[in-house]
This record gives C-alpha cells, structure tokens and sequence, in this order.
C-alpha cells in the first residue's frame, strides 16, 4: 500500500501546483489586464478589426480602463466612408457608477467629451447621412424583443462638452457663409456645456441642459442655454428657458411642432411655433 500513498501524495501535490499556477496565471492576466500598455495594444486590436469590417480608418492611440470606474480615449479618430473625418476626439473619458452584470444594470456617472471634432455630411446622391454605415453595422434585431429580462437597464448620467466643433452639410447646396444662417450649412464651434437627466421613451428624448454656449459661422453666439428641452421627430419643447445671445435674452417656454425632421428645411411655413415668453425677454433683430 506504500505505493498507494506515494501516488496520492504525488497527486495531491500536483494538485495543489496546479491550482497555485492557475491563481498566479490569473492574478497576472488581471495585473497586465489593467496596465495601460496591454489596454492600448488591445485597442488598436479592436480597431483594426473595425477598420477591415467597416472599411473606414477607425484609429485610438492611447486607452486607459480603471476596472470598473471609467474608460478614458485619446487621440480617438473615425473616419467616414468618403475618406473624410466623421469624429475625431482628443480626449473621450466615460465615468462608470456601477456595473452588474447578472442584473443587465449599467450606471454611467459622465460622459465628457473635449476637443471633439464631428462631421455629419449628407453627401449627393445618397439617400443617409455619412454615419448611417455606423448605425446599421451596429444596429442588432434583439432590440425588437419584447422580453425586457433581455435587455439592459442604463441609467445614462450626465453628458458634459467642452470645446466641441460640429459641422453639418446638406449636399449639394450652396456652402457660402453670411450674415443669415444658411441651414444646410450649419459650422457651430466652442459648444460648451452639461446635459443631464437624460432620459429615452419611444422616440423622445428628455435632458436638463445647463449653461450650453456655441458660436455659429454666420456671427451669432450662444452664450448661455439653459432649459429642461424634449425633442422628437414631431417637436420640440424647451421649459424654463434661458437664453442668452449676442444682443437678446429669451426667458419662458418655446414649442415647436412639426410633422418631419425635413419641415425645418421651410421652417417659416412648416414649423408651428408656439411662446410663452416673461416680460424680461429681449429680442434684438440683428439676432
């Protein structure tokens, strides 16, 4: 029987190495899964295989995962399918309050975005807007099932913006600048400001908006916006509104109501418009 005893203490030892290898191979994969080199090599991995299924320059040239508190992107670029740039972003940083995996719960704290540049480009001949590939790449038929137990609950934070330039083109249409906006050719630059309570039901979407300020290419300057908006493919409705411009100052409730998107392409005779406006509004015509 001694060498019953031998053969189980072999066994047993081998065991026990075995289970020490595997808990120092995990403890490793874990301490080299949160190093910043490994993060970023896998970054560029991931976006390198975007790049080949979308067939756009899709780059991220630093990533740095604080398991699980937030997600920061540098040098972040993306690329439209006309070889043009459709974002690129030198600082993207996502805070995370919670994750549960078992109970499908996300809990986002912030997403703030700096220095972002966003191109969205409806080019000639083309029935979409430039990042209409993105949409349905990413699009999934899970979200028509009616089971929620299969679906995620994200509480989406607040979303806070600093310096971002966005640029929208309706082509072909005359691209000139003037002194009157020309809304197929809209340039805003230096958009600042916070959005939260952000809230998603049926096609509405809800958010706080706080001190939001812009300037657009034509001269006029949005220098502070803040109001609790609603907007959907049928209105828009802006309460509690402050709004400060270059020469004017708008307080009160503003509604717009409308039957498509398109009617703001004739919005003099397509787009109702319904003010409730305080007796400290302002409005200069030269806004």
């Amino acid at each position: 029987m001694k060498w019953l005893n031998k053969v189980k203490r072999i066994l047993l030892k081998t065991l026990l190495y075995s289970v020490i290898l595997l808990l120092f191979s995990a403890i490793l994969l874990f301490v080299i899964g949160q190093t910043e080199t490994f993060q970023t090599w896998a970054a560029k991995r991931v976006t390198s295989y975007l790049s080949s299924q979308l067939g756009v320059k899709v780059e991220v040239k630093r990533l740095k995962i604080s398991f699980i508190k937030n997600v920061i992107l540098e040098d972040v670029f993306l690329g439209d399918q006309h070889n043009d740039t459709l974002l690129f972003g030198k600082s993207i940083i996502l805070n995370v309050n919670a994750f549960n995996y078992q109970k499908q719960q996300l809990d986002l704290s912030e997403l703030a975005l700096s220095d972002l540049k966003v191109k969205m480009i409806h080019y000639k001949n083309e029935p979409d807007f430039n990042f209409q590939f993105l949409v349905d790449y990413f699009y999934s038929d899970t979200t028509s099932q009616t089971d929620s137990s299969q679906h995620w609950k994200i509480n989406y934070g607040g979303l806070k913006l600093t310096n971002v330039d966005l640029r929208y083109q309706y082509l072909p249409t005359d691209l000139k600048v003037t002194p009157q906006m020309n809304y197929d050719n809209l340039h805003l630059t230096n958009v600042s400001g916070l959005f939260t309570h952000i809230d998603f039901r049926n096609d509405t979407i809800f958010s706080d908006i706080t001190h939001l300020s812009a300037n657009e290419q034509c001269g006029i300057q949005i220098k502070d916006l803040t109001t609790r908006a609603s907007v959907s493919s049928t209105h828009l409705q802006c309460d509690s509104l402050y709004l400060k411009t270059n020469h004017s100052l708008v307080k009160g409730t503003v509604s717009f109501k409308y039957d498509t998107w398109d009617d703001y392409t004739d919005f003099i005779n397509k787009v109702y418009m319904k003010l409730d406006l305080k007796d400290s509004t302002s409005v200069n015509m030269k806004d």
